[in-house]
Parts: structure tokens; sequence; C-alpha cells
């Protein structure tokens, strides 16, 4: 969605859009954040309350940068063929970054395209 040059600007999800604020919000439209001013560039179609921006922007907000606990973070591959590889890729770093093994994982790694093959054999059964 974002790339790592882009400045003060965030995607949001369709509800943080829609009710949060005082007025919905559209594209284009400035929001503050921590007393920053970030521009929509993108509205998620989805009920959530997310926000995305480049991790830069991110660090940049994050009060307390002593503690390095992240709850999720996105990766945008740019061959959808390599995303298997990516990944499993990135299942190997984190498990030798948290030291700990295939068994004793406490993390997950999940794909758009994964989330939506179970929500497609959900609805299916």
């Amino acid at each position: 969605m974002l790339d790592s040059a882009d400045q003060n600007v965030i995607v949001i999800g369709g509800n943080l859009a829609s009710s949060y604020f005082s007025q919905p919000v559209g594209i284009n439209k400035m929001v503050a954040i921590n007393s920053s001013a970030f521009r929509v560039v993108g509205i998620l179609d989805d009920q959530s309350n997310s926000v995305y921006m480049p991790i830069q922007m991110a660090y940049q907000l994050i009060p307390d940068k002593s503690n390095d606990v992240y709850d999720t973070f996105v990766v945008k591959i740019k061959d959808q063929n390599q995303l298997d590889t990516a990944i499993a890729e990135i299942q190997d770093k984190l498990m030798i970054a948290r030291h700990v093994t295939q068994n004793k994982m406490d993390f997950s790694v999940s794909s758009r395209k994964e989330m939506q093959q179970a929500e497609q054999l959900q609805w299916s059964q």
C-alpha cells in the first residue's frame, strides 16, 4: 500500500474513517496523530480501525523507543509468486530473533491470501 518514500501519509480502516472523527474522513483529508498531521491516501473497504503508515513514520510516533514490542507488522511482496518463499523467510528470521523452535513459536505469519481462502472455506460450509 505504502512505500518507504511516502511521508506523512496513512491508509485507514473503513470504520475509523466513518465513525471515529467528528466528521467522516475522506481521501486527501488531513488527520492528526500525536499532534503530527497525516494525509489520508487510502481508506480500506472494511470495518476496521486500522492505520497503515511507513515504519519510519510509525517509529517516530512511538514515545518509548526502548520497548521493541510490536503486535503486528505488514510486509508488501512485489512478486506474488514469491509469497510462500517470503513467508518462510520471515518465519525463519523471527524464530532466530526470538530464539524459538517450530514447536514453540510465540508468533504467527499469515498472508491476506490465506485469510481469504479461510474465509471462503468458512462461507462454503
